[in-house]
C-alpha cells in the first residue's frame, strides 16, 4: 500500500487547482479501492462577475452573474474536481474502483461554528472513467459524467446543495 500511496502523492503534488482544493487518501490493494476525501473550495471562493470586451475592442465590461449561475459554476466545478480526481487515480495506479467524498465548510445551523459538511460522494469503477472522452472535456458536462450511479449528493435544480452522509469505509463492502 506504501508504494501506491507513494506514486499517487508525487502526482498530486504536482496538481494545480484553479482553487485550493485539498485531498487526502487511503489506498487499499486488497480491494482495488482508493479513498479520496476531497476538502472543496467555498462557493464564496468562485467568480461572481463575467468580463467582455465591448464591440469596438476598447474596453472592458464587468457583468454581475445571478446567483444561480454562480452556483451551477460552483456546480461544476465540484464535479469536476470529483471527475478529475478519478482520472488521477485511475491514470496512477491500477486499481478498479476509487469512492470520493467532497467536503465544505459552512456554519452550522446547530452550533453556530463553522464545521466540515459533505455535499457529494461518489463510488466510481475504472470502466466508467473509460468510456470519458477525455480528447474533449470542452464537450463533457462534469454534472452529467458523475451520472447518477454511485453518487449520493442532494443539490437541486437551481444547483443548492444540502449536506449528505457519504460513502464509508466498513469491513466486507466493496
Amino acid at each position: 500500500a506504501r508504494f501506491f500511496e507513494h506514486c499517487l502523492e508525487e502526482v498530486f503534488s504536482q496538481t494545480e487547482w484553479p482553487r485550493e482544493t485539498l485531498v487526502t487518501f487511503e489506498v487499499r490493494p486488497e480491494e482495488s479501492t482508493v479513498w479520496l476525501d476531497v476538502d472543496l473550495p467555498e462557493i464564496e471562493d468562485m467568480p461572481d462577475k463575467v468580463y467582455s470586451v465591448n464591440a469596438r475592442g476598447t474596453d472592458i465590461n464587468e457583468k454581475a452573474m445571478t446567483q444561480k449561475a454562480v452556483r451551477e459554476s460552483y456546480a461544476k466545478h465540484v464535479h469536476g474536481c470529483l471527475l478529475r480526481l478519478a482520472a488521477i487515480v485511475f491514470q496512477t495506479l491500477p486499481f478498479e474502483q476509487a469512492v470520493i467524498s467532497g467536503f465544505t465548510q459552512r456554519v452550522s445551523k446547530r452550533t453556530g461554528y463553522l464545521e466540515d459538511e459533505y455535499i457529494i460522494s461518489w463510488r466510481v469503477r475504472r470502466s466508467e472513467i473509460e468510456l470519458i472522452n477525455f480528447g474533449n472535456l470542452r464537450g463533457v458536462d462534469p454534472i452529467e459524467a458523475l451520472g447518477d450511479r454511485g453518487l449520493i449528493r442532494k443539490m437541486s435544480s437551481t444547483y443548492i446543495f444540502q449536506p449528505i452522509e457519504p460513502l464509508t469505509q466498513m469491513a466486507g463492502t466493496d
